[in-house]
């Protein structure tokens, strides 16, 4: 029995892969279309969800998306490290940084992952206490679509800093980014003072919106930092 369980996680799994790698190949399609390199990885990251949620709805099961979040940004930064002419040792650090994030999430996420009766219980009770009218639009934009925005919004400090040499500028921008994964997408961030959070939440926007600047100056452009 318990080899019979093995073998319908690893398929199951297995399945899940086979989904991501469409999801993936669909939104490099509908990118490609678009020149901006921002906005490139934006509407790869939108079409890759949607179609992740098309298969949710198919297999009745919301968590097919749940790695989805914690894999896609580490996909996306290869991607976009694999253009940058010269890596650095900041591109790497941050890279490995990163990679510990990612596979941490997902590898907690395959290890509940049992097959594909395996659902987040939160989904479920929202399933069973909602409509048939509520649902569809609660399990397309609170489940899947507000989460990929969320994690795509704290990747936005990397387009801005992509070239910027290791030092104490590049460091806080890679704290800045990693707490947010961690703490704002975990909850973790509840657990803080109220005070705290108020302060680095204020000192993040300044941050990032002052790389956001700095990302859209006519003299230096993603495109001409990247080959």
């Amino acid at each position: 029995m318990a080899s019979k369980n093995k073998n319908t996680k690893w398929r199951d799994l297995a399945a899940v892969l086979g989904i991501y790698l469409l999801a993936y190949a669909v939104g490099i399609l509908a990118s490609l279309a678009v020149k901006n390199t921002m906005l490139r990885c934006f509407v790869f990251d939108v079409s890759a969800t949607v179609v992740t949620f098309l298969f949710s709805v198919l297999l009745r099961n919301s968590s097919v998306y749940d790695p989805y979040w914690s894999l896609t940004p580490f996909v996306i930064s290869v991607a976009l490290f694999i253009r940058v002419r010269a890596l650095s040792v900041w591109h790497i650090l941050f890279l490995a940084v990163f990679a510990l994030w990612s596979w941490r999430l997902t590898g907690n996420w395959m290890t509940n992952f049992t097959d594909f009766s395996y659902e987040d219980w939160r989904y479920r009770k929202f399933r069973d206490e909602s409509s048939a009218f509520t649902w569809p639009i609660i399990n397309f934009c609170g489940i899947h679509m507000m989460p990929t925005l969320w994690v795509f919004a704290g990747m936005l400090p990397l387009f801005a800093m992509i070239d910027v040499p290791l030092g104490p500028w590049s460091l806080f921008g890679m704290a800045v980014i990693l707490f947010f994964y961690s703490a704002f997408c975990t909850g973790k961030v509840l657990l803080l003072s109220c005070k705290i959070r108020f302060l680095f939440v204020g000192i993040a926007a300044v941050f990032l919106g002052a790389l956001l600047v700095a990302a859209v100056l006519p003299a230096k452009t993603l495109e001409a930092r990247l080959a």
